[in-house]
């Protein structure tokens, strides 16, 4: 066995106390926010919570499951984010498995006009006029469509399915009699699932964040479509509102404390689903980077 030198001892050591720091960085913020929604509303008002929970309590979570509302948020963002996810994967795969095809008639153009709207826009106004003039306006569609493309992530798998997928395999799925159609569902799709993986992850996320959309194109009255993003600020708005004296004081407190306990909820459910999608990332992430 091979001894280890002293240089290469020392970077080693280097690189684990790089990242113990990195992962007390990243970990300590998650734990102190769940400690202050797992403290006292009076503990967490005073500043009393420094890491570890103080006075456990309930109470910001209880006053949020006592709002129905929250509910119906809930339903909408999830329904957001799964209706919202499979059209973005059928339109990004769908997009990018087109511009990888040599024999698509102005191909080229069609990706300097996809790579311009990263960089230009018409802007919030023309957005909204468009969203109302087809009747989405105050619908979940409003949020869904507007946000159902990336031009980046299409980029990203049109590299992977060029630098990942030989294009023999194609040509023999045509000596097979398949057609263009044959090829993309049973052979590039089944290969892309490192990407696919990537891509739920970057959508699904993006979705189930998405509060401007909603913000905009939900009315405000419209409580029935409202998504969780925008009930937890209401949520967090209203509490409190018309207390006066000792009444006001409970409120502020409570608020505070709901106000860490949305974080969490928010934060939740993509905490849970990541570990099943983590295996896919690295080899996501590094799409492209090497060939041959």
């Amino acid at each position: 066995m091979k001894r280890q030198s002293k240089g290469d001892f020392i970077f080693q050591i280097a690189v684990y106390v790089i990242v113990a720091l990195l992962c007390v960085m990243f970990l300590y913020p998650l734990i102190y926010i769940l400690s202050l929604s797992l403290s006292s509303p009076e503990a967490v008002y005073y500043g009393q919570v420094t890491f570890l929970i103080k006075d456990f309590s309930l109470e910001a979570y209880k006053a949020i499951a006592g709002k129905m509302e929250i509910f119906t948020g809930l339903w909408n963002t999830a329904k957001m984010v799964v209706i919202g996810t499979v059209l973005s994967l059928i339109f990004t795969f769908g997009l990018a498995y087109a511009l990888t095809r040599k024999d698509l008639k102005g191909r080229r153009v069609i990706t300097a006009l996809c790579v311009f709207t990263m960089f230009f826009s018409g802007g919030l106004i023309p957005l909204y006029v468009v969203v109302q003039g087809i009747g989405l306006y105050n619908s979940l569609w409003a949020t869904i469509l507007p946000m159902s493309v990336s031009v980046w992530n299409v980029i990203v798998v049109r590299t992977f399915i060029s630098s990942s997928i030989p294009s023999d395999l194609e040509e023999a799925a045509k000596i097979d009699g398949a057609c263009d159609f044959r090829i993309y569902i049973s052979v590039i799709i089944p290969l892309c699932k490192p990407v696919i993986a990537i891509m739920i992850l970057f959508y699904a996320v993006g979705y189930w964040n998405s509060y401007f959309y909603p913000l905009v194109f939900i009315s405000p009255s419209n409580t029935d479509a409202k998504t969780l993003q925008l009930v937890l600020r209401d949520i967090l708005l209203s509490d409190g509102s018309g207390a006066i004296g000792e009444d006001a004081l409970q409120y502020k407190m409570r608020a505070e404390a709901v106000k860490y306990s949305s974080i969490v909820i928010s934060t939740l459910p993509i905490l849970i689903v990541y570990p099943f999608l983590a295996r896919h990332l690295e080899k996501g992430m590094m799409i492209g980077s090497v060939k041959g």
